[in-house]
This record gives C-alpha cells, structure tokens and sequence, in this order.
C-alpha cells in the first residue's frame, strides 16, 4: 500500500515537472563577430531580469533553457565588443534558433560589467582550467615567435625541462601524459627542433583550452593535462576578390597575415567558400638559406642544413541550419642533413627527417536546442627516419683505394584511426548529460639496423576502446556537482579498466567559489624517452606490453578563487597525484632477454599553486607561485623490496619545489605595448659525479686496455643545479606599412639580464685532477619580427 502511494506521488510529481516544462521555451544559436563571421567563445548570453543564462563555447554556440512565455529582451556581452541586445517572444515550449553577430570595439573604462571569464568562474566544474586567446598568446613575451607551449610554460602548474624544450611538465608528468589535441585530434610529437618550438602556428589558433588535472570523463588516455586547440574557422564575410564576379558567392579571399622574423616566415590567408569558411596557414624557417649565404660568402660548401616547415588548414560548410561539416588538416616535418670529411679521409653523413600529418572530418548534429552531437573521424601518422653512415679511405696502393661504409638506420611508424562520437543532452536549464565513444586503432613500427642487418624489427598493432558518461547537475544556485565515468579496453589486456570521476563547485558568495575533483585515470601508450636526457629531438612511443599495467594515477585537487570588481581574481590550488603503477626504461635492461626493456614503479606527486590575475586595464598579467615536490619509487633490482639506499627511492628530474612566474603586459596607448616576462625556480636535480675509475674494454688499445675511464655516479638526483632565473622583455608598436599594409614590429630580448642558467655539467677526465665544465641554457638573445595585414 506505501508502495502504491509512493508511486502515485512520483507520477504526478513527474506529470508536475513535465507539465512546468512545457510551459518554458528554450533558444540556442552561435555568436560571431560581424566583421568576420567568427565565432566567439565565451560570450555571455542572459535573458534580462533573469537568472537565466549561458556563455558561448569554443564554437560559440550558446542554449538558455526554461524561458517563461512571454516578451524578453536577450543580453549578450562580451569584452572587446558592443552589447547587444535583441528582443524574444517566447510561447509554450518553443525552441527557437537565434544567431547573433557582435561588433567589435575598444573597450573603455568599465563599459562591460559581465565578462567572459566570470561566466566560465561560476559556470565550470572543473579546476585547474586556463583559456587563452590569440589576443593573449600575442602580447606576452616568446622566444622568437608566439608559442603555444611556450606560455603554458609560465602558468603554475607547468615547469620546463629547460630553455631548449617546449614541453609540457604539469604537474610532475613526463610529457607524455599531456594529451594534445588540434580541432579534436590527437598529436604524437609536437615539437620542431628537438622541441624548441610547438608545432602550432599561433596565427592560425582561436583559442587553447588548458586544464592541468581533474579533468573531465570526455577526456581521456592520459594521466596528466589535456591541451584542446581550436584552429580559427576563417573570415566568412569580407571578400577582396571577384567583387563584380558570380565567384564572389562561392570563393574569395578575405584577408592574409604574414609575419617575418629572424627565425621563421609564416603566412595565413582565410575566407568564405560556399556556405561556410576557409583557412590556410603556412610557416618555414630559413636556417638552411642563411647557412647557405654564409658559405656562399666563404666559396665552400656547406657541411650540413636543417630547417622546418607546417601548414594547417580548415574548411567548414554548413550543410542546413542543424547541420555542419568541418574538414581540418595539418602537416608538419623537419628536416636534418649533415656530411663532412675530416683531414684523415673519415666521412659522416646524417639524413634525418621526422614530423606529424593529420586530417580529420567532423560532423556536427543540432536537431534542437536540447541535443548537441558531434562525429568525428580522424587519421593520424607520425614517423621518422635516420640515416646515418660512417666511411674511411684506405690508401693501399698509390693507385687503388678502398672505401669502408658502415650504415645506421632507424625508422618509426605511428599510424592512428580514430572515431569519436558526441552526444549532450540538456533536459533542464540545471542538469546536462554528455556520453559517447572513442575507437583508436594504432599500429607502431620500429626499425634499427645496421649496414643491412636489423637487430630490432618490432612491430605492434593495437585498439582502445573507451564509452563515457558524464552528468552534470546544479542542485542550487550555490552547488553543482558532475559525476562521471570512462571505461576502456584496451586490447591487449583482457580487463576493461574504470575511471571513476567527480567534481564539485560551491559558490561562497558572488565572487569566491571552492571546487574539488577527484579522478581515476589510465594511460596505454608512453615514450621511450630518458627524463635524464638534455633534448628529445624525437618521442619513441611505445604501446603497453601485455605483461603490464596500463600507467595509473589519481588526481585529488582542492581549490578557492576569489574575483574583485576590478577584475582581478586570486586563486588558490592544492593537488595530490600518487601513481599506482608508472612505466620507467629498465637502466639494467639485458639486451638478451625479451620483456626487459621496461620496469614499472610507483610515484607521487603533489604541490600547492597560487595564482594573482588581472585581466582587463592598461595592465594584464599573472604572477603565480608553486611549491611542488615529485618522487619516484622502484625496485630496479627486483627482490621485491623498494630499498632507499639501492637508489630505488628517488626525486624525479622534474621535481623543482620552488617555482615563480610572472607575465604581465603594460598597453601605453592604441600604439605601443610592452611586455615583461620572468621565470625562477629551484634548480632541477642530478646525479653527481662522485669518482672515476679506469675499466677495461676492447675499444681501447691493446698495449694499454684499461686507458678508458668510467665516471662513478653518486645517488641519483641527490644534487641540484643552482637556481634557475630568466627574464624576457617585449616591445610591440602598431604601424603603417608599405602600399596601405597594416602592421606591428615587434622587438624582444631573452635573458636580458644574460643570467647564467646551469644545463648541465661536463666532466672531464682525460686530465688530473678531473675538470668540470658548466654548459649554460640560452644566453642574452635580442630577436626582431613584422607582422602584416591585408
């Protein structure tokens, strides 16, 4: 009988429910900028005297459900631009498409009182979330050029290898355990020359969405951060061609941006197709022309050249008003030649290539205002190719000589097809649910061998499947909670493996808000790449052997943000990340044994970060400060016991307890803009050098075998380099070019305090007593670049 009546109550609690719903409207529609047809993320659309509203993602695309019936007035704001204000009839259970075109302007004083940044405060669950736009990446100090990774470097919860590596270090991970995607595809090897420089061309990116752990069930794979590019969609109104021409409707050109500097020149043109838009981005250096001039200059030969070049495109159609297509493209490669003969008749000849292309197709699917879907299907490779050989002359007669060749070859392979699907669903102004799936099929193949002969061929095909839910509620206008939960197979093991995950925002008054995530994640891929070693000019992946566990982490982060009328907002972090099982290369490998390449381990990592912002005024930037400490626990000579005096219990190479970044750009007028850019952290730590003893090889000569010496190392990364510190400065100036050209120079000076920041050391033996040698990162480095418009 309680049953009976407690099904009753939910019937008409439901027919309740149901019937309020239908009483409500709901309108959903993209904002772009009227100028371009862009769209612009993070826009803040509000129904005016309501509590109801939404802001804009990446595509733009914004929905505001449970609109009472009845005349409103639609808000939309966002920095940069002109409000706009539009009036909507809303009748019982209507769903209307709105779009909005915004109209840019300058921003003066405190015209905007709702921000985008503010929406995304209050909005998002997750912690430890950076967006950053083009504007952003351009005003703030680089080496050379606007890097991507190079700025992520100068957030809290990112370090550096050092001065020569623009990867990614978040939160005591290898680089490895970033995933990287570009328009929603995976990168295996971000990098040109031997990671100086991310593969992204920063003229062709709209925005890049950080999050540096507790990441959400959508994402997944990866145990460290997820770095999600977006390519610009290209200017869909403007036409500089065929303006008298019937071509005018389906093709033209509506701008080109070009920039030249001392390192590279890279060019983006974009405009409208059809019903939709178009892309396409170029970049190359010119190491190998300069190179070329200077021995040209000499009347010699050049003895070798290197130089890179990518490109990345993107072409969108709307195929309805529901229906979108959007194809995206990049392709990028470096290339390294070397040969030289030195007086004794000895020949060394490198040829060294390697790089990424991806292509991928995405449909997106908007019936409603309450589904969203999005299927994509995408193809990627990495590989790359070493030629190396080694000759010598052999003069027997004076008339006969014969050539001794030795060859070195290694290749490799990364071949991936991807299909993701998806699907959100938002019954409610107050609850949303997103799944989908994601099948990877991934073939590896690596190659080396010598004058002929391989002594390693190993190839290995692999698949991962992964499904995930995610469900987001706001229970109150204080407190929403999203619970979530991915589940991959991945084919060479027999289980599936859960990542549970869960995150909470809990507004403490209009400006400060505490949030906490929790998650479980897996990883089945990881490189081959040495912490120790100084440049990783390329990333050997490999898949998970059959014989271990998928690489596994928890991520447990607390943290309060507090924002100021001012738009100055503190935020505080606390993360703890222990690994449950991490994959490390076996330093007692037996090449001999099958199986021994890899040893798994277990590690930790936590830290508090501290960030200070300002986003709007003459004066932006961030100053942020992290104390963080990373450790490594495994048992290389496998008795089963993790023995600290075996060297088994270690701080990793990435452990820097102290580190402080500060970013901030002064805006003098509409002309001029400096940029001030500063980096100090603890030293990184090393292995030192204890001794040297004298050991016997058949290498050496056979009157004297024992001429070899041997370094004795101490415990590992026992010591530290002395503390790190680097400060960059920027000038950038808006100027009038040649034939109308729009323009900037930009002027920048690395290391103008040419502070001397420790590489690593070289040890010397062949002299008594052994010298040691201090190879420094980069020293004072001024650079100059033009940027054009058309």
């Amino acid at each position: 009988m309680k049953l009976r009546r407690i099904l009753i109550l939910i019937s008409i609690l439901l027919c309740f429910i149901i019937s309020a719903l239908a009483q409500q409207g709901r309108i959903s529609g993209y904002v772009k900028d009227i100028e371009t047809g862009e769209p612009i993320p993070y826009a803040n659309v509000v129904v005016n005297g309501t509590d109801l509203g939404d802001a804009t993602n990446v595509h733009g695309r914004f929905q505001v459900l449970g609109i009472p019936p009845g005349d409103h007035t639609l808000l939309v704001t966002m920095m940069g631009y002109k409000t706009r204000e539009r009036r909507i009839s809303i009748i019982n259970n209507q769903d209307e498409r709105i779009d909005i075109e915004l109209v840019p302007t300058q921003v003066k004083g405190e015209e905007i009182t709702v921000t985008a940044q503010e929406s995304e405060f209050k909005r998002n669950v997750e912690t430890s979330t950076l967006n950053l736009s083009m504007k952003e990446l351009e005003l703030t100090p680089s080496f050379v050029e606007q890097d991507v990774f190079r700025t992520l470097q100068m957030t809290p919860s990112v370090q550096s290898k050092n001065d020569f590596s623009s990867a990614l270090i978040v939160r005591g991970g290898s680089p490895d355990e970033n995933l990287i995607l570009l328009d929603g595809m995976e990168i295996y090897n971000p990098y040109h020359l031997g990671g100086m420089f991310s593969t992204f061309n920063s003229k062709a990116i709209s925005n890049v969405k950080f999050i540096a752990g507790g990441f959400p069930a959508k994402y997944g794979n990866r145990n460290s951060s997820v770095v999600a590019i977006t390519n610009r969609e290209g200017n869909s109104e403007k036409k500089l061609l065929f303006k008298n021409s019937k071509w005018a409707d389906y093709f033209n050109l509506s701008k080109v941006k070009g920039t030249v500097s001392l390192l590279t020149s890279k060019i983006l043109t974009e405009g409208p197709v059809g019903k939709g838009s178009w892309m396409l981005s170029w970049r190359r250096t010119y190491f190998d022309k300069l190179i070329d001039l200077y021995y040209m200059q000499k009347d010699t030969e050049p003895f070798g050249s290197y130089y890179f070049k990518d490109y990345q495109g993107k072409l969108i159609q709307d195929i309805t008003n529901k229906d979108r297509l959007t194809l995206t493209g990049y392709s990028g490669r470096d290339f390294l030649n070397f040969d030289n003969t030195d007086d004794t008749g000895h020949r060394l000849d490198l040829g060294f290539d390697w790089g990424n292309s991806t292509i991928g197709v995405k449909w997106r699917h908007v019936p409603n205002s309450i589904l969203h879907s999005e299927l994509g299907i995408y193809k990627t490779n990495y590989d790359y190719d070493l030629g190396l050989s080694y000759g010598s002359t052999d003069t027997l007669q004076a008339e006969e000589e014969v050539q001794v060749k030795s060859t070195l070859e290694e290749k490799l392979d990364i071949h991936d097809w991807t299909i993701r699907e998806k699907l959100s669903y938002y019954p409610t102004e107050n609850h949303s649910i997103t799944t989908g799936f994601k099948i990877k099929n991934l073939s590896l193949d690596i190659y080396s061998g010598t004058d002929g002969t391989a002594y390693f061929d190993y190839s290995q095909n692999i698949n991962i499947y992964s499904t995930f839910l995610q469900d987001k509620w706001k229970f109150s206008p204080r407190l929403t909670i999203q619970t979530g939960l991915r589940a991959s197979k991945y084919s060479k093991h027999d289980r599936i493996d859960v990542g549970p995950r869960l995150g909470v925002n809990y507004q403490l008054s209009d400006q400060s808000i505490i949030k906490a995530n929790w998650g479980v994640y897996n990883q089945y891929i990881f490189t081959q790449n040495n912490e120790e070693a100084i440049i990783d000019i390329v990333n050997v992946w490999s898949a998970v052997p059959e014989y271990m566990n998928a690489q596994t982490c928890q991520h447990f982060i607390l943290g309060i943000e507090r924002r100021f009328e001012s738009h100055f907002k503190i935020k505080l972090e606390g993360y703890y990340k222990p690994y449950s099982n991490l994959i490390v290369n076996n330093p007692r490998n037996n090449p001999g044994l099958n199986g021994d390449e890899f040893i798994s381990g277990k590690g930790e990592a936590w830290g508090i970060e501290v960030l200070a912002k300002k986003e709007r005024g003459s004066l932006t930037g961030w100053i942020g400060y992290t104390y963080s400490r990373v450790n490594r626990r495994v048992d290389f000579n496998r008795n089963g016991e993790i023995e600290e005096k075996q060297g088994e219990v270690f701080n990793s190479r990435y452990d820097q307890p102290h580190s402080v970044n500060c970013v901030l750009n002064y805006k003098l007028n509409s002309i001029h803009s400096f940029g001030l850019k500063i980096k100090s952290s603890t030293g990184q730590p090393y292995t030192p050098v204890v001794g040297k003893t004298f050991t016997q090889s058949n290498m050496g000569s056979y009157r004297n075998p024992y001429q070899n010496i041997r370094t004795i190392p101490g415990p590992k990364n026992s010591a530290r380099y002395p503390t790190y510190f680097r400060a960059d400065i920027s000038y950038i100036a808006d100027m009038q070019l040649i034939w109308g050209l729009n323009g900037k120079m930009k002027f920048q000076v690395i290391n103008f305090t040419n502070h001397w920041n420790t590489l690593f050391y070289l040890w010397q033996h062949n002299q008594s007593p052994s010298k040691v040698v201090d190879i420094s990162m980069f020293p004072i480095i001024p650079s100059i670049g033009f940027e054009f418009e058309l």
